[in-house]
């Protein structure tokens, strides 16, 4: 049996709890006492401990996307008390999700050809 077999697999859980909690592979590297290349490593020999982290990341994302949903779109707290809509997260949103509409910068497509001319005072601009 191998490092990984005594010292990784019985930490999966561990694993899983720290990555929906948003931990980095160097603070993942040091709660397992290896080397973060060391994991890596580990993540592309095992199939099995990369899924591990796609869904735990996964299920984090979908906590946070819930969550910016819910901003985005007001919501009322435990108390009773209703949180108004937060423009701001539904902008956000919307640029992630709907880019083609909402994203800041959009290219122009020319299908002629454009001529600029410059006066001779502007050349040196």
């Amino acid at each position: 049996m191998g490092k990984f077999e005594t010292t990784v697999v019985p930490e999966f859980g561990r694993i899983r709890k720290r990555l929906e909690e948003g931990a980095s592979a160097g603070e993942l590297a040091a709660m397992l006492n290896i080397s973060v290349s060391t994991l890596n490593r580990y993540r592309r020999q095992h199939p099995e401990f990369q899924r591990l982290f796609e869904e735990a990341k996964a299920a984090a994302d979908d906590l946070v996307e819930a969550a910016l949903l819910r901003r985005a779109t007001g919501y009322e707290n435990g108390d009773g008390k209703e949180i108004p809509p937060d423009v701001r997260a539904a902008v956000f949103w919307l640029k992630n999700r709907r880019p083609e509409s909402w994203k800041d910068r959009r290219e122009l497509k020319v299908s002629d050809p454009v001529t600029v001319t410059f006066k001779p005072e502007e050349k040196d601009l």
